[in-house]
């Protein structure tokens, strides 16, 4: 839903984005671990969205409208990246799963540079 561009919400979502990013590095559940991390790609993420007045309420949507703009600011590798990282957190969220541990490690190497380039983005445009 297209909504007026702001740099507040935008920010507020960064701010939530390393929050995540804080918690995902200090927690010791693995199943946690999942859960910030992949919040902190999504409010990474948002924060664009939000700057170029995007709002959308739902995740698997959200994730899908990425998709449309390749070599804007989402990758198709990120988009993949995040859509996986959205099922991990659901089967960890609210299932017994698996452990998750290839997960853990490309949400420890991602999240990071996510944040990065997503805070450039906004602060930039």
């Amino acid at each position: 839903m297209p909504v007026e561009p702001n740099d507040t919400p935008a920010g507020a979502y960064l701010k939530k984005a390393e929050d995540a990013t804080d918690t995902m590095h200090s927690v010791a559940s693995n199943d946690w671990k999942i859960s910030t991390g992949y919040y902190s790609l999504y409010f990474s993420l948002y924060a664009v969205l939000m700057k170029i007045g995007i709002k959308s309420e739902n995740h698997t949507c959200t994730i899908a409208l990425l998709q449309h703009f390749p070599g804007n600011f989402f990758t198709p590798d990120e988009c993949e990246m995040l859509e996986k990282a959205r099922q991990a957190r659901t089967e960890t969220q609210y299932y017994v799963a698996t452990l998750q541990m290839p997960m853990l490690g490309t949400l420890a190497r991602q999240v990071p540079h996510f944040l990065v380039k997503y805070r450039e983005i906004v602060e930039k445009r």
